[in-house]
């Protein structure tokens, strides 16, 4: 009677032993490193948040390019020097994001800032920098630009430092009738103070 009961009880004690590591089994924690299960409770371990991550680098990155484009253009650096320039900046933040409209924006600005010196020079009968800075905007517009085909027509018609000539055209009839005026004067017959009054003129017409 006692070696059945014991049979028994052996038998009841396996079948609970065999639950227990059953039961253990399914409530073993899983392995930290295995990354089928990282990627179900840590967020940045998923693919998604990688491409997250890269993301937000290359936005980091276009915005520092940019800044330095403006403050570039913002010098009047727009080409030079090499590796500290605006022309620099927005092409390369071109290359961080195609078509980025930002960087497009300070493409044209700073073609325009080239058309502008471009007249400047014209006007103070530099041709050739004109034709230094308008072939600058037209790399980067290009020549079919409605802006440089503009500007290339505009300054065919006038000749180069036109408004300098324009400046001396005004300011010689005053400059005569102020010495007409002076030399009838009768203070002023001595002609080193003459001459010398006639100088202060001309400085102050200027």
């Amino acid at each position: 009677m006692l070696t059945s009961f014991s049979a028994k009880t052996l038998r009841s004690l396996s079948v609970i032993t065999l639950l227990l590591l059953a039961c253990a089994c399914q409530n073993t924690p899983q392995d930290d490193n295995d990354p089928s299960t990282t990627s179900s409770f840590w967020p940045w371990g998923s693919n998604e948040r990688k491409d997250n991550i890269k993301e937000m680098r290359k936005q980091h990155k276009l915005v520092v390019l940019l800044e330095r484009g403006d403050l570039a253009f913002s010098k009047d650096r727009l080409n030079a020097p090499q590796h500290d320039n605006a022309l620099l900046y927005y092409y390369t933040a071109l290359k961080v994001e195609p078509g980025n409209k930002d960087a497009l924006r300070g493409l044209r600005k700073t073609a325009d800032r080239f058309r502008s010196l471009a007249r400047t020079a014209y006007d103070n009968g530099n041709g050739k920098q004109t034709r230094q800075y308008l072939q600058q905007a037209e790399m980067i517009t290009g020549a079919s630009d409605p802006k440089n085909i503009r500007l290339r027509a505009e300054l065919r018609e006038k000749p180069a430092g036109r408004n300098s000539r324009e400046l001396d055209k005004e300011l010689k009839p005053k400059l005569k009738a102020k010495k007409a005026e002076l030399k009838d004067n009768p203070l002023l017959q001595d002609k080193e103070l003459l001459k010398n009054t006639l100088s202060t003129a001309a400085e102050n017409k200027e």
